[in-house]
């Protein structure tokens, strides 16, 4: 026997959707969609994975430069100055093999008062920090030069006070190497007692040295002499 369908009867074949269609959906683009969306979402993970790379990156150098910053400050307090007499007012401009002539007689000036004006209770200390500003080998052949001189200052009581009544210096500013030629009047006495007067000639050569954390001057020693006229 015939079918229906056989017989070509319309409403006995089999009814079929339309091929990806179901009512108002079309889910031929659902593969798209899903594409889509999972491409998006890669995406923004992405996206959040780099921000928060960038957030501690960010973070971290913060951190960094904040104790950097700290330790800068720090350093920056240890820094260190140079101690001048008060007697020198504002800056003293200098550059390499060009120290100004007032500053130089400051120091010459200074110098002379170091070496020569001293007290009984005084007199070692002063002289170990006067050859303090000399070189090496030439302090310690000075001190022991004095050595004997001290002790009799410190046993008997005895005082010395100089004055300069002249002072010559030659700079040469090529080298940075600068002598001085002085002659002293020296007084001295013993206690209260004034032991007289006497004329001296002191020589000294300078060089200009990097300034040091215990000494006021940027001048080393390198000859010194000290004679009656």
């Amino acid at each position: 026997m015939l079918s229906s369908i056989d017989k070509g009867v319309k409403a006995a074949e089999i009814s079929r959707p339309p091929a990806g269609v179901y009512g108002d959906v079309d889910l031929r683009v659902l593969p798209k969609y899903i594409s889509y969306k999972a491409s998006n979402l890669r995406e923004k993970t992405n996206l959040h994975f780099v921000m928060g790379l960038m957030l501690l990156a960010w973070i971290s150098t913060f951190v960094i430069q904040n104790n950097r910053v700290e330790y800068w400050q720090t350093k920056f307090r240890e820094k260190e100055f140079i101690l001048v007499p008060s007697k020198i007012v504002g800056h003293t401009p200098a550059t390499p093999q060009s120290v100004p002539d007032s500053y130089v007689k400051f120091a010459v000036k200074s110098f002379i008062q170091m070496s020569g004006t001293t007290t009984p209770s005084g007199i070692r200390d002063q002289l170990e920090r006067f050859a303090g500003y000399m070189e090496k080998k030439l302090g310690s052949r000075y001190l022991a030069d004095m050595e004997e001189w001290i002790e009799l200052s410190e046993k008997k009581g005895l005082y010395e006070q100089v004055e300069h009544t002249n002072l010559k210096f030659a700079y040469h500013k090529k080298s940075g190497v600068i002598d001085v030629d002085v002659v002293l009047r020296r007084d001295r006495r013993e206690n209260a007692d004034f032991l007289g007067t006497a004329m001296e000639k002191m020589k000294m050569t300078l060089l200009v040295q990097q300034p040091k954390p215990d000494q006021e001057w940027t001048f080393k020693i390198v000859k010194y002499s000290r004679k009656p006229m």
